[in-house]
């Protein structure tokens, strides 16, 4: 769990995003940045919060398919609550303590803790490739580079991704061995104990990547879960009366979103709006356009992870501290 020294990193980390936040809104002009966000739509701002719904919707029929691989019998309802919950954990708790949470939450259902550990492993490489995807889409249709055809060019990259990503999950005999190599020399229960646990992700990682089907369809899940967030972006954006290229939303969504692995900054306050800004910026978006629409969109996602997951935690009744600590004894 985290120790009272991760708890000041982050409070100090969130202080230092908001810091951020606020150079750049006083960078600009600060009156017009309000004007904006006080003209704005709220039919078409509520249906770019309708629209996000859809990415959730999404998500937990992915969490579904990934964790029914493992036999696992889990309602849907259940899957929402433990997922956008630990969501809301990974923007409130230090050290991707939502992560932890969202492996634990499955254990709790029934799973083993090296298929729950291996599953929302792969959800987040998913959602790394859909990402890069939408991120290769940019520079063939943004740039309008003319190579063949710049649908099937972003076709081509987007299975080079998966064949690169297949190959390297296949491949990784050697890692097997080094788990091996390790386990056979610590004589420490504990020890030895996740190691076992890292050896079972690890084939669970190579079954994932080498079933064409299931590979597939959790892909094509992943691009339509960030085609609703890029979406939720555009409508942001007209509610405001605000014009940006649809190519220009699909690089800065998908960039903001990569740098968000590196927790520089809980839920990536000040980082996210920044490269959105800078990315819009290239479109000759204006800086207070540009950071009007990534103030609010960020706003938006944080908060209807917030208002949904925080109740969600409470629903599932999860004492983390508690339940790794049992979880730990039986290691």
């Amino acid at each position: 769990m985290p120790s009272t020294k991760q708890y000041v990193k982050h409070i100090i980390s969130f202080i230092l995003g908001m810091c951020i936040l606020g150079a750049m809104i006083h960078y600009g002009n600060v009156d017009h940045f309000l004007l904006l966000i006080s003209t704005v739509s709220k039919k078409i701002f509520l249906l770019a919060i309708f629209i996000y719904s859809f990415s959730w919707i999404l998500r937990i029929f992915r969490l579904q398919y990934v964790t029914a691989h493992f036999k696992a019998n889990i309602k849907l309802k259940d899957l929402f609550l433990l997922h956008i919950s630990s969501y809301a954990l990974n923007v409130l708790l230090p050290a991707k303590i939502g992560d932890v949470a969202n492996v634990l939450y499955l254990k709790m259902y029934g799973m083993k803790i090296e298929d729950s550990l291996a599953s929302i492993v792969f959800i987040r490489i998913l959602d790394l490739i859909a990402a890069g995807m939408f991120a290769l889409s940019f520079v063939f249709i943004g740039f309008k580079v003319p190579i063949i055809n710049k649908y099937a060019s972003l076709l081509i990259w987007g299975c080079l991704i998966l064949f690169i990503g297949v190959v390297s999950f296949k491949k990784m005999s050697l890692l097997s061995r080094i788990f091996n190599i390790i386990e056979n020399k610590i004589a420490l229960k504990f020890t030895r104990s996740f190691i076992t646990i890292g050896k079972g992700m690890h084939v669970d990682l190579i079954n994932f990547f080498s079933s064409p089907l299931l590979l597939s369809r959790s892909v094509l899940l992943s691009l339509f879960i960030w085609f609703f967030e890029i979406f939720t972006l555009y409508f942001i954006a007209l509610s405001m009366n605000i014009s940006v290229p649809i190519s220009f939303m699909i690089f800065g969504v998908a960039l903001a979103n990569i740098a968000k692995i590196v927790p520089a900054t809980p839920g990536g306050i000040g980082l996210y709006e920044g490269i959105i800004v800078a990315v819009f910026s290239a479109a000759n978006v204006g800086y207070n356009d540009a950071l009007a629409i990534a103030v609010l969109d960020h706003l938006v996602k944080n908060l209807y992870i917030l208002l949904i997951g925080m109740p969600a935690t409470s629903m599932i009744g999860f004492d983390t501290a508690k339940f790794l600590k049992s979880d730990l004894k039986d290691l």
